[in-house]
Order: C-alpha cells, then structure tokens, then sequence
C-alpha cells in the first residue's frame, strides 16, 4: 500500500519538475533566440499564471493563465494537446519604436521553394485555443490615440490532408475602437471609431512549398462599423507620411518588379463571403451620416487542372441587399446581383443577373458626400501610371481574346433610377425586363485588331420602359397599350434588336440588322423642360439668365405617339417601316 502512495507521490514530484524544466527551457529559448524576458508568476501541474513577456521597448504581454490540455481528458478539445490560455493582454506604444532604423529586407525570388522544417509534421497533434484577448495599442494613428481590442475567443487547428498543410483560425466576437484624449473645452467625440465583427479562416498550403496555396476560404461575419471623419483624416494622413517611403523603391529595375510575381502563386480555389455588413461614416462637425449595408457578398475563383485537353477556370460573384443612404435620402439599393464566368483556352462564357435596382441621384446630397469623400481620399502625392505598363496593357487584351469564343449574357429585372433635389422633385425612370446576348466567334481571317476578325451577333430584348415627373405615378401595368398619361416623358412598350456581322473574308463581309418597336409615347411639355434645365444649370453651375418660364396649364406641348416600328436591314436592301405615328 506504501509503494503505491510513493509511486503516486514520485509521479507527481516528476510531472512537476518535468513542468519546471520545461518552462525554464521555454524562458531560456524566448530569452536567448528572441530576445523576450519571460516572467513566470508561478508554475503549477502543466499550467502557469501571471506571465508577462517584455518582447521589447514598448511592447508587453501578459498573460493570467496558461495550461496544457487533451482529448483524452477533455472532450471540448479535438487534439492530443492543446495550448489553453485565457485573459491575455497586450500592450504597445508604437511611438517608442519609431526611432528604430529600417532594415532593408532582403528580396527573394518567387521560384524558391520554401518548406518547414521536418519536425513541424508534428503540428498537426497541437491545437491552440485562447479566451479573453485584449490589445491596447497607443500612439497608433494620430497623437494622444488609443487602439482597444478585444476578443471573445480565437482558435487554431493545422491538420495535413493529401500532402497539405490545413489551418483553420476562428475568431470570435472581435470588438475594436479608436479612442482618443478630449478636454473639457473640446465639442467633438472621444470615440474616432468602432467595429466588430468575426472571422473564419481555412486554408491549405503545399507540404513541398508551402508558398503554393491550394486553397483560400475567408468568411467575415456581421462586419459592422462606425467611423468619424476624423478617424478618415488620420488615415490618410498615415498615408501621407508613409508615401516617401515607398517611393524609394523606385531605384528597382522595373524589369525586377515586373518579373517578380509568379502567377502559379494564385491559390487554385478561393472564396471570400461576408454577411451582414453595416458601415456607417458620421460627421462630427453636422449630424449628418451615410450608411452602407449589404447583406451576403459572395465571391469564389475555381481552376481546373485535373483535365488533360484543357484548364478551365469559374469566377462568381454575388450581391444579395445591398443598400446605401444617409438620413434624408436613399442613393441605392440592389436586391440581387450575380455574374458567372467560365474560362478555358477556346472560350470565354460570362452570365449576369441584376434584380431589384433603385439608384437616386438626389443633387445637393450627392454634391455634398462627393466633396466629403473627395477631401479625404485627396492625396497631394499621387504616382503617375508608368507608360511602359500602359503599352503591355493594350497588347494583352487583343491577343488574349483572339482565339477564344466569346459569349456574354445580361439579364436586369426591376431596375430604377430617380434624378432630384431640394427645390425639384425630379423624375423617376424604370425598366422593367431587359435581356443582352452576344457571341464572337473567331475565323481565319487576318485583320489589324485582332477581335474585329470575330463573327458578332447581338440580341437585345426590352420590355417596358418608362419615364415620368416623380409626383405623377402610374403602375407599369395600367401603362400597356396606345393609351397615354400626361406627365409621363417616355413610354416604350417593347424593344427588339438583333445584329450580326459575318466575316467571308479581309475585304467582304455579311451584315444584317433587324429592329422592331411597340407603343412609344414621348411627351415633351413646359415642366419637363423647366426640370432638365434646372438639374442642367445645376450640374453645370450655368445659371439661366432669368427664372422665370412660361406657363402652360395643360402642362403639355407636344406629345408623339408611334404604336409600331420596324426594321430589316440586309445588304443591298433595307426597310423600313412606321404605323400609328400620332
């Protein structure tokens, strides 16, 4: 009975100094190798508290508790061992480190592999979990500016699957601020801005090289933020300030820079979504606000290498609610957007989808955000587009379309837009269905411009446009047909138009048009014209040397109604054909 109390005892006294010896050797190490100061408040059975890191000047990081854990006696963890630490604080002041000479980085090609070392196999048995982090960063953007951040959880997992490294890092419940000093005397806010939001990252990286990514998943959920015009200012400010830096790369080769990037780094699947969007941009000076928010972003890139014939490619993209305004005024908003596009070494397919568009041009409130936005994207500095990459640019394009067949088609239901103001109500324009096709098909013949030397047909459907004075509003539906309703400066019931162009050979070549209308009604009235040369002169900052227009009671000087066009074009002959021009 004795043995087996000391033998228990034993255990424990050697777990212990097993403990001991290890975080001696992990101070040793930070200590030696990175030069850190480690102190350890007090070491217990795999755990230890109240420890602080001075990594260096200006820099801390403390640590209340840390310990080991495992699957095998804890079923929240998935790995044999797992790194726990909770409430961990770090502090910096990035200003302390500034007097710190640059060191010039050295540059490495792209084609060197790059790999770990064998032992890092092992990690894929470790996990690291971490509860309660904060991060104070001080003398971040501007003097006398507090960066507090806190973090409800972050969690790594790194696994190999078919000779990949797979990290996932989750962070959870991510709240941040921008805060500043403010005296008694000053109006403006201490908060400069505010964000939350939480992230998932999965990625997986080649075991040869690690700088081949095979994939990229990236999803940022309930992104929200509050940011003040100062905290805009001091941004670009940062940016100033960073701008002579930069500029001495320069003295690069542009050959260098130029060859520096490697395509085959791209990962072969990429996809990025938020959810949940809300950004918002106050004014401190006006309470005046500008909001922007969209429900999902969706947007993911896909190569196919496994056929040998050929590689194809698929990009996407997605919009669901996306929606910007400010107090007074809604500027846009867009219930769906999709594009599709298919990429291989013979054809180019793209397909886009709009649904529910509203977008309102409202004159003083655009003029006003613009002049807000342009002054704090204004930068005196700005680095002219070097000619070289201009002349590369024009010879990519044709080439690259030569050989391909071409292929495009754009659907746009319920689009909308509005043009107003304080003073004019404006008018209000709608499209009801609209539908675009085109395909290029490239031939033997031998042209200047590569893409001229293509087969093109066009087809363009439309149904149901119409324009009229904002606060005089008839339903699509009520406006079918011959019968016209006063105020309304355009109607077009359908629009049908196909185009093709068939090359035979350098000189010759096939080119045929048909076009067919119904019911169009144009009116053209004292009001109508009162309001473009009112958001005219606006536009324009031309003031009309009197204010004072004619009257009309009727409201209407001229109406033209044609119930049906048509025309058929194919060389030598043409027709072309007008009924119930009223």
């Amino acid at each position: 009975m004795y043995s087996y109390i000391w033998t228990l005892l034993s255990l424990i006294v050697a777990i212990w100094f097993i403990t001991r010896l290890l975080a001696w050797t992990i101070q040793w190490l930070l200590h030696r190798y990175a030069g850190v100061l480690v102190h350890i408040g007090s070491v217990g059975l795999f755990s230890c508290r109240k420890v602080i890191l001075d990594v260096k000047k200006g820099l801390k990081i403390e640590i209340d508790k840390a310990w080991l854990s495992s699957c095998f006696v804890n079923q929240e963890v998935k790995k044999p061992v797992v790194v726990c630490i909770s409430d961990i604080r770090i502090q910096a002041n990035v200003h302390q480190d500034n007097n710190r000479p640059n060191q010039p980085s050295e540059r490495r090609t792209t084609e060197e592999n790059v790999t770990l070392p064998k032992f890092a196999i092992l990690a894929k048995y470790i996990g690291l979990k971490i509860n309660n982090l904060t991060v104070m960063l001080l003398n971040t953007m501007i003097p006398d500016c507090l960066v507090h951040l806190d973090g409800q959880s972050i969690n790594l997992d790194i696994a190999i699957v078919e000779k990949c490294y797979s990290v996932i890092l989750d962070v959870v419940g991510v709240n941040c601020k921008a805060l500043r000093s403010v005296n008694d005397d000053q109006l403006s806010q201490p908060c400069l801005a505010e964000m939350s939001w939480s992230t998932f990252i999965h990625l997986q990286a080649r075991q040869d090289n690690i700088k081949h990514l095979k994939s990229l998943r990236l999803l940022i959920d309930k992104p929200h933020a509050n940011m003040t015009e100062g905290f805009l200012s001091s941004l670009q400010l940062v940016k100033k300030n960073k701008l002579p830096e930069s500029l001495s790369d320069k003295d690069v080769p542009k050959e260098s820079v130029a060859k520096s990037f490697n395509w085959k780094l791209i990962p072969q699947e990429i996809g990025i979504d938020v959810t949940e969007l809300d950004v918002k941009i106050v004014r401190e000076t006006k309470q005046r606000t500008l909001s922007v928010g969209l429900k999902t972003f969706h947007t993911e890139y896909h190569q196919d290498s496994a056929c040998q014939d050929e590689e194809k490619s698929f990009c996407g993209l997605l919009l669901e609610d996306f929606h910007t305004e400010s107090p007074q005024v809604k500027f846009a908003e867009l219930l769906k957007l999709s594009l599709k596009v298919l990429i291989s070494d013979t054809s180019l397919e793209a397909n886009s989808n709009v649904h529910g568009g509203f977008f309102n041009y409202h004159h003083e409130e655009v003029q006003y955000w613009s002049s807000v936005i342009t002054k704090l994207s204004a930068s005196e500095n700005k680095l002219a587009l070097e000619p070289e990459n201009i002349e590369q640019s024009k010879h990519i394009s044709p080439m690259y379309l030569k050989t391909r067949e071409i292929s495009a088609e754009i659907d746009v239901v319920e689009v909308s837009a509005a043009i107003s103001s304080v003073s004019n109500s404006g008018l209000l324009m709608g499209l009801q269905t609209a539908r675009f096709f085109t395909s290029l098909k490239p031939t033997d013949t031998v042209i200047g411009i590569p893409y001229l030397a293509h087969n093109i047909s066009c087809d363009l459907e439309i149904q149901t446009v119409w324009c009229h004075h904002y606060n005089f509003h008839v339903s699509p539906d009520e406006l079918k047909g011959s019968k016209h309703f006063w105020n309304h400066v355009l109607y077009l019931e359908l629009f049908r138009g196909k185009a093709l162009k068939k090359m035979l050979n350098q000189q010759d070549k096939i080119l045929s048009l048909d076009v067919m209308t119904t019911y169009i009604h144009v009116e053209w009235s004292t009001n109508t014209i009162n309001t473009l040369l009112h958001f005219f002169g606006a536009i324009t900052r031309i003031r009309r040397m009197s204010e004072k227009q004619p009257r009309n009671n009727n409201n209407v000087a001229l109406m033209l109604r044609v119930d049906s066009i048509m025309l058929d074009h194919r060389k030598p002959k043409s027709y072309f054909v007008v009924r119930e021009l009223n």
